[in-house]
């Protein structure tokens, strides 16, 4: 497998038909469906669904195509760095609600992005790779990326330098139809008749750090992107359990007899953004140098 058969791979699942695909690749259809055929002996895996309206992929084939779409981001930017001046480049990896909460203190509600700021005294450039935490992770330990900007839970018995950014929590959000304005902060048993939305990873860590006298809470709806959860609530279809810092970011758009965020009584909806990397594989000059703008600006 290579970066030709991915790009082509992909130029099938985004056309839905190999004819296209090939169309559009300038080559013909036979060998496209060759190499096609030979991708999916490697992999052992069926891609797509064969059918007489095209090509469809398959739950395995949808997985691979969002490695693939990765793989050939990261093989672009590494061709960019090595012809470019790599060294002023920060490789660099967030979470995708990263951008709402770049807090350097809290306390004192000082509420600006660090790469904006950073830009503001530096000439560097930032190579940046979106995604969930343990995804990210895995970018690190493989040396893919130099820095990554990620949210607790995570297992930080790895071999990483981890400079904590901001203290950040778990809040309810919902229509007034749903929570009582009156009251400063929920008890964690009014969820249980409430309908929830909630991002995967905050539902896994509920149901593992709940007390078991509490019982699982009963999610109506199971997302992958905070704000998708935030949406949902919006349109008044449930509440949602987030981050306080991802509300943050839209809050000055919703008046409050519309949309009322609560805090949650209990310690384990706490939760922390940390700036994390290996120092000792660090690839480029301005990615630590980045690392020491952080550490002296909180």
């Amino acid at each position: 497998m290579d970066i030709k058969e991915l790009t082509n791979f992909i130029a099938i699942a985004e056309n839905g038909s190999i004819s296209k695909a090939a169309r559009e690749l300038h080559i013909s259809q036979p060998p496209l469906t060759k190499q096609l055929q030979r991708l999916e002996t490697e992999l052992n895996v069926t891609l797509f669904e064969r059918t007489s309206k095209g090509v469809t992929l398959t739950k395995k084939g949808r997985m691979f195509y969002r490695r693939a779409l990765s793989l050939i981001a990261f093989s672009e930017s590494i061709f960019s760095e090595l012809n470019s001046k790599s060294e002023s480049t920060i490789n660099i990896g967030m979470i995708s609600s990263s951008s709402a909460w770049e807090k350097i203190d809290s306390s004192r509600r000082m509420e600006y992005l660090l790469i904006e700021k950073y830009l503001l005294e530096n000439d560097d450039s930032f190579s940046i790779t979106e995604g969930i935490t343990f995804n990210l992770l895995e970018l690190l330990e493989k040396h893919l990326i130099d820095l990554a900007i990620i949210r607790t839970p995570f297992d930080m018995n790895k071999f990483f330098e981890y400079v904590k950014l901001i203290d950040d929590e778990l809040v309810v959000v919902g229509r007034p139809t749903f929570l009582n304005n009156d009251l400063e902060a929920i008890r964690f048993e009014t969820l249980y008749s409430l309908p929830i939305i909630a991002a995967r990873r905050w539902v896994s860590h509920i149901e593992k750090n709940m007390p078991e006298s509490h019982g699982n809470l009963d999610f109506k709806y199971i997302c992958d992107d905070n704000r998708t959860a935030l949406s949902f609530a919006t349109k008044g279809l449930c509440v949602a359990l987030l981050p306080k810092s991802t509300l943050e970011r839209f809050e000055p758009a919703f008046s409050k007899d519309f949309l009322i965020s609560k805090s949650i009584a209990h310690t384990f909806t706490k939760t922390s953004l940390y700036l994390v990397y290996d120092k000792d594989n660090i690839f480029s000059t301005a990615s630590q140098k980045f690392v020491d703008f952080v550490i002296k600006t909180i």
